[in-house]
């Protein structure tokens, strides 16, 4: 007779299922992007990507979570053009699904401008005004550059203050600015 002493199995693994919905500033769905489950700076989960599921459609699921309380971190924007989303805490319950909306938001662009002679010799002095972004005017610096960053969209230049001994440049208007570009003018 032998006596055969069984041991206990552990517990099955307790784990759930974050979704990620990806939207844009308006809250319209946008594809793309990856993100992944952390505590502090040590990932918990690999990394899930829109497409990770064969369809590019702006959800994101991270499968087989394990439960608690992690940060989710998203690694990769859907373009170049977004920036990347803030982190978040998010808890993970057992055999549940955590739905969590997460924004994108366009990068800044930015307006250069170059203000010279007819030599194409800097002019330092000379203030610029975009009317219509809400900020004050701006003056060239001694190598006759200004930098105006903004959202994008679509904007109009005037010259508030001309240097002694030069005209004023004629006002400036549809200057677009793109996401993440800088648009020079001279």
């Amino acid at each position: 007779r032998v006596n055969v002493a069984d041991q206990k199995l552990p517990p099955p693994a307790q784990s759930g299922t974050v979704q990620v919905n990806k939207v844009d500033a308006n809250n319209n769905v946008l594809k793309g992007g990856c993100f992944r489950l952390f505590d502090g700076q040590n990932p918990v989960t690999a990394q899930f990507c829109d497409n990770s599921d064969g369809v590019n459609d702006g959800v994101i699921l991270i499968k087989n979570a394990p439960v608690g309380t992690w940060t989710l971190r998203e690694t990769l924007a859907p373009s170049i053009d977004f920036k990347i989303a803030d982190d978040r805490q998010v808890v993970v319950k057992n055999n549940e699904v955590t739905v969590v909306s997460v924004p994108n938001y366009l990068k800044d662009g930015r307006i250069k401008i170059r203000k010279v002679d007819p030599s194409g010799n800097p002019i330092q002095g000379a203030c610029f005004d975009i009317t219509n972004d809400n900020q004050k005017a701006q003056c060239s610096d001694v190598n006759g550059s200004i930098v105006f960053t903004l959202a994008p969209g679509t904007y109009n230049l005037t010259e508030t203050t001309t240097p002694t001994g030069f005209q004023k440049t004629a006002d400036r208007t549809g200057i677009v600015v793109k996401p993440g570009q800088t648009t020079t003018l001279t």
